[in-house]
């Protein structure tokens, strides 16, 4: 049995642009949004081993009843496949819990490839997508490995090109609620309004210091990705990017991030 150490890069994204089109009767919502990868990323690192265990450590503890769905997937994929080692998975994250930035889906879409690699499970691209929409909306983009225009629920893709834009990434220390946003959403929705992200306001009645923040600098293009809390501002120079860098309050986060072509996974599928 392979017991070496794997170690991979899991990708952060952004949404350039995000439209929630309908809410369907499965409760989930189609939607229109054109998705970027980032080279933001956590690392994780797998390990094979002689017993049947799935170990999964996040080097942090879930919040209220958040699911680990890295263990829900590695489990799932060995009692289906009737694996009989296990596997230990150590996550170190960069990417926010919460931020509209993908961590969670890009984890859980790079166990999915992993495993069916050293498991050599022979799963196709479309069948870890098929396996993967079970456990979240955003996980099949994540293996679809490429910039993508994601309709549906998020399932379906088509190849789109990338941004050429640096871009500062800002986290205002806020952990954003998926779900809570979505059922906040007001019916019928305003499909032909001209804001690049339908959250976009309702995020900002929610949080008064980021309302605060987005106002005061209202010559500035900020987007807000996902459902939130990140938000983004593309620029062109060093010199813009120490005047933004200023304007950021002191206990909030940031990273300057850039854009990528493919997911840091695409040679193993």
């Amino acid at each position: 049995m392979n017991t070496e150490i794997t170690t991979i890069l899991s990708p952060a994204k952004i949404n350039i642009n995000l439209k929630v089109l309908s809410k369907r009767t499965d409760g989930y919502h189609n939607i229109k949004s054109r998705f970027q990868l980032i080279d933001l990323c956590d690392e994780i690192t797998f390990q094979l081993t002689q017993d049947k265990d799935v170990i999964v450590n996040l080097g942090f503890e879930l919040e209220n009843n958040d699911r680990n769905i890295v263990y829900d997937i590695a489990s799932k994929l060995r009692v289906i496949n009737k694996i009989k080692s296990g596997v230990h998975i150590d996550i170190s994250k960069n990417i926010p819990l919460g931020s509209g930035l993908g961590g969670g889906s890009s984890n859980a879409a790079s166990t999915i490839i992993v495993l069916n690699y050293l498991w050599k499970l022979g799963m196709t691209k479309n069948q870890m997508i098929e396996f993967g929409k079970n456990y979240g909306a955003d996980i099949p983009f994540f293996i679809y490995g490429k910039n993508a225009i994601a309709e549906g629920i998020g399932e379906k893709l088509t190849a789109c090109k990338s941004l050429n834009d640096d871009m500062l990434l800002i986290y205002p220390n806020i952990h954003s609620s998926t779900g809570e946003m979505f059922s906040e959403l007001s019916y019928p929705l305003a499909l032909k309004n001209n804001i690049s992200n339908d959250f976009m306001s309702i995020f900002l009645e929610k949080h008064d210091e980021v309302r605060e923040f987005v106002n005061k600098n209202n010559q500035i293009n900020i987007n807000l990705s996902g459902t939130g809390s990140s938000m983004f501002i593309k620029y062109h120079s060093e010199k813009e990017l120490q005047k933004l860098l200023k304007i950021i309050p002191d206990k909030w986060r940031f990273f300057t991030v850039k854009p990528l072509q493919y997911s840091p996974l695409k040679e193993l599928f």
